[in-house]
């Protein structure tokens, strides 16, 4: 009776893990998402292993609405598409290349860490900056105390560690800005969202 108390105890702790290590890998993949435009997202989901491989184990791809994509023949899509399925909807292959040197390593990088437990609130904050930043200098010239009130709300780590984000596009960071995931970030490095917000639209 005690083993299987010990027992269930154990499970309940890796499940409560293992759910933590999903929700952080979720966080990260949708908040990378949101300032990406859909052709970029189309050919990581597909052809970035690290997130090709976590999205097709939970099903995402089996489960994908066609709306989200290109194709339009009322099924779903079972496995990744190819380069050639690719180039078969309009996007060419300098166009594939760009994209995944562009976000490979990052992305790769930092699944690894969040696999791995190496993910703090500095881990987040990195990627909240940049995309306020990008926001600001889409509207006027950026200035120190942009950076100084950023480095006052998150710290100088992590805007150090915000510079290894591939850069992101303005449209990007205005659609990052909009999305819910605003407050997810903000609630995983313990800042009220507001706070941010007010920073990019001042």
């Amino acid at each position: 009776m005690a083993f299987s108390k010990t027992n269930t105890q154990y499970n309940g702790y890796l499940n409560s893990n293992q759910t933590m290590l999903n929700d952080s890998l979720w966080d990260f993949i949708g908040s990378y998402f949101s300032s990406l435009d859909r052709t970029d997202k189309i050919i990581i989901e597909n052809h970035i292993p690290s997130i090709r491989d976590f999205l097709s184990f939970h099903n995402v791809l089996n489960q994908r609405d066609e709306k989200s994509h290109f194709i339009n023949e009322g099924k779903y899509i079972n496995c990744p598409l190819d380069i050639d399925q690719l180039k078969a909807i309009g996007i060419s292959s300098k166009k594939i290349k760009a994209v995944i040197n562009k976000h490979s390593s990052y992305i790769s990088e930092r699944m690894s860490s969040i696999y791995n437990g190496y993910y703090d609130s500095d881990f987040w904050a990195s990627m909240i900056i940049p995309n306020v930043l990008t926001y600001i200098n889409g509207q006027r010239k950026l200035r120190k105390t942009d950076f100084d009130a950023l480095g006052l709300l998150f710290g100088h780590r992590a805007l150090k560690m915000a510079k290894a984000l591939p850069k992101v596009s303005r449209r990007g960071a205005t659609q990052w800005l909009k999305s819910d995931f605003v407050n997810i970030l903000c609630q995983r490095v313990g800042v009220k969202s507001i706070r941010v917000l007010e920073i990019a639209y001042n």
